[in-house]
């Protein structure tokens, strides 16, 4: 099946902002595994990711945000979700993922994703 999320990246203050639009499923999810893959070889550290066009999550789509920080966090850096809906960000709140200090950054939009991430760099 296609994956129904689409990715597009580009730089905000020298900071990768990956906007995703549509469905993160277990179908999308290996195609944001490549982005966050290339994004570290190309030496970036920290990630926004505009959630704000996501239309549905799945288990698989959380497992995507728990890699991309995983990855993320072993090179130093960090990742900030920005402009999750209520139904995203519930899909965390039943993962357990709110409760964990430090694990999961939400910022309301890219811009202040961006700004917290350049304060911290």
């Amino acid at each position: 099946m296609e994956a129904l999320v689409r990715l597009k990246t580009n730089l905000q203050d020298g900071i990768p902002v990956i906007d995703l639009d549509g469905e993160l499923d277990h179908n999308g999810t290996p195609r944001l595994r490549t982005e966050i893959a290339s994004l570290l070889e190309q030496g970036y550290r920290n990630v926004v990711m505009d959630m704000r066009h996501v239309s549905f999550m799945d288990s698989g789509g959380v497992s995507g945000i728990i890699y991309t920080m995983k990855r993320v966090a072993a090179v130093g850096g960090g990742v900030i979700l920005a402009g999750c809906n209520n139904r995203i960000i519930r899909k965390f709140d039943v993962g357990g993922l709110t409760r964990i200090s430090n694990a999961l950054k939400l910022a309301p939009s890219a811009e202040q994703a961006v700004r917290e991430l350049k304060h911290v760099s």
